[in-house]
């Protein structure tokens, strides 16, 4: 499967595809092999290097739903079965970044806040606090007025 699989690879991606020389050349694995290609080959992009994948990486990302489509027919037809198998099957990926609930915050307070802006004089004590957040936000629109 390896050796097919790099042929698979180059013709899909638009490299030069050789069939492998240590698998006989035969008529149903090859229709088989180039069916699955010309599948894959509609959609995704060309060329498929490292470059252009970081270069645009949401042009993948049609191909990237066909692959899983496939996978989930693969797991729907296995699930359908009644008889066990031992067939391993394909590991699910995520299209997107999964989001964690690690929440992750930045503490705001109003020297931290004065740091950033030059024209925001640091505040000597907590009673200047308040003079700092009403002069870098607008709170009348939330219905606070100074």
């Amino acid at each position: 499967m390896k050796d097919i699989s790099e042929y698979a690879l180059a013709r899909v991606t638009g490299g030069v595809p050789v069939w492998p020389l240590v698998i006989e050349p035969n008529l149903a694995l090859w229709t088989i092999a180039d069916g699955l290609c010309n599948e894959l080959e509609v959609v995704c992009p060309k060329p498929a290097t490292p470059q252009s994948l970081t270069a645009s990486p949401g042009r993948f990302i049609p191909c990237l739903k066909y692959i899983l489509g496939e996978y989930d027919k693969i797991y729907f037809q296995h699930a359908n079965s009644k008889e066990s198998s031992a067939q391993v099957l394909p590991r699910l990926f995520a299209i997107t970044p999964a989001p964690s609930f690690r929440w992750r915050f930045i503490s705001m307070n109003a020297e931290l806040l004065a740091s950033f802006f030059p024209t925001v004089s640091k505040p000597d004590c907590p009673a200047e606090y308040t003079s700092v957040f009403y002069s870098i936000f607008n709170f009348e629109q939330f219905g606070y007025e100074r």
